[in-house]
């Protein structure tokens, strides 16, 4: 598909935000929140527990594991040019997803 559109959701724009740009400083701090279970609703799950790094910050689940040990319903996307995203297509969804549903 020779001038086509990528196949993937990256589209080469780095979406960083120009009033909060990457330091060494925030760059500690994302990798610190990142492993923080205590940020998750029962203190049980991290965004590492599903985004390994040994696995391109994805895992090898076909759906993630939940903190209720049940399956969230999605597959854990890797983060590897995450800044790269299309705005709004994190998740794949047209819709915001929201942090209601209760894995």
């Amino acid at each position: 598909m020779q001038g086509g559109p990528l196949p993937t959701s990256i589209n080469g724009t780095d979406n960083s935000p120009a009033t909060n740009p990457i330091t060494n400083d925030g760059a500690t701090l994302g990798r610190v929140l990142f492993h923080d279970k205590s940020l998750s609703a029962n203190g049980t799950i991290s965004c590492a527990s599903c985004h390994k790094q040994d696995k391109g910050f994805s895992d090898d689940a076909t759906l993630s594991l939940g903190f209720n040990g049940g399956t969230t319903g999605r597959h854990s996307m890797t983060l590897i040019n995450a800044r790269f995203y299309q705005r709004g297509r994190f998740f794949g969804t047209k819709e915001p997803l929201l942090w209601k549903n209760k894995y």
